[in-house]
């Protein structure tokens, strides 16, 4: 009926796709489904434009894309047919994983795990690295008709990005920030817990001065201040707060190079050179953070674990190989694709009936000892 094969209105305020794009996601829908089978003959232009409501030269944009991508063959003057060598798709099952932000360094952490996790299942993985000049690549994935991984959220900085994640929020799942309050699928590990984690365990080792050093060089990062915001809390519940614990608060600046790692290290070194009284134990909130720390105080005589202690956080392999190596808060990549997949197995199949999952999933982290933590001498 033209009245199901019509565009579904667009809620004021909502970034509109182009026609075109959306004739073409309902025909690949339709290919995909198996409604329109390899070898069948799509309806006429004039039919589709009809049916749509858009001109003749709209409905040719959206076939010829389609053309382009292998999924239909012109085939003149006889029409356009779906491909013969698309047999099977009908039970193919695809997921886009989208890491924004590839210079994380626990974006390639966590497209090599999503690969193999969805191989495991039975599904095809579609990778993109949304970096600066590719926004437009993972807008129009996102907008497409196949669910949507995005690792990292879209940021205040991707605003296309963020307008498509809104308008496709049924087919998407976002890992690592939370956008449940704006009804979209999200699993974020429990930052509470891995600070709790990582102060607890210097606490056991004797330390009560523990230094918390950023992950990031931006000083307003809301994320920032939420992970001291926790730290104190940590801190507060085992009684360490005393007096003015924000002096131990290390906050990076940027740097033309070097990344996380060379901000930590100058940030530390700037430390140490302003405070007397310093701290015994530091945790920094991520691998690279470590890492910069680990640097700092070897360049500054101070020997790890014997004179100071560092955690990290554990998910990257350069945590492993520093010397020594990086105790770290593990933050469970594993989990975090697992609830993800789980949600997109249920996009897959819109079984009717299946259990509702909670459209917010944390994952708890758990640490890793090695060898950077030593008792308080």
């Amino acid at each position: 009926m033209a009245e199901d094969a019509s565009p579904a209105a667009t809620p004021r305020g909502t970034p509109r796709t182009p026609k075109y794009q959306v004739i073409r996601d309902r025909l690949m829908e339709q290919i995909r489904s198996g409604t329109l089978s390899p070898g069948c003959r799509l309806p006429t232009e004039r039919e589709l434009a009809d049916r749509f409501g858009v001109t003749r030269m709209t409905v040719r944009q959206a076939i010829t894309t389609l053309v382009q991508s292998g999924m239909v063959v012109n085939r003149r003057p006889l029409g356009n047919f779906v491909a013969e060598s698309l047999c099977g798709v009908a039970s193919r099952r695809v997921v886009n994983l989208v890491c924004v932000g590839s210079g994380s360094e626990d974006a390639g952490v966590f497209l090599e795990h999503g690969v193999a996790a969805a191989r495991s299942r039975g599904i095809e993985a579609r990778v993109l690295q949304a970096h600066a000049g590719v926004e437009h690549l993972a807008v129009a994935t996102v907008r497409g008709p196949d669910p949507t991984v995005l690792i990292g959220g879209p940021g205040g900085a991707h605003r296309e990005l963020h307008r498509a994640v809104h308008t496709a929020a049924d087919r998407v799942v976002v890992v690592g920030v939370r956008m449940d309050h704006a009804g979209i699928a999200s699993v974020v590990g429990d930052d509470a817990l891995g600070i709790r984690l990582a102060v607890g365990h210097l606490h056991g080792k004797g330390h009560e001065r523990i230094a918390l050093v950023g992950s990031t060089p931006e000083d307003d990062h809301p994320t920032m201040e939420l992970q001291v915001e926790l730290w104190r809390q940590a801190m507060d519940e085992l009684g360490l707060a005393r007096g003015t614990p924000d002096r131990h608060v290390i906050r990076l600046e940027p740097v033309p190079a070097g990344g996380t790692a060379m901000a930590s290290k100058l940030a530390v070194e700037a430390y140490h050179r302003r405070r007397r009284v310093r701290a015994t134990a530091y945790i920094g909130l991520s691998a690279e953070t470590g890492v910069g720390v680990l640097a700092a105080l070897h360049g500054s005589g101070v020997r790890v674990p014997r004179d100071a202690s560092v955690v990290g956080y554990a998910t990257h392999l350069r945590a492993s190989l520093c010397v020594p190596p990086l105790t770290g808060i593990d933050v469970d990549v594993g989990g975090h694709l697992a609830a993800a997949l789980d949600r997109v197995e249920r996009m897959l199949s819109a079984e009717e009936g299946a259990p509702v999952l909670p459209l917010l999933q944390v994952v708890p982290p758990f640490l890793i000892e090695r060898g950077s933590v030593g008792p308080r001498r």
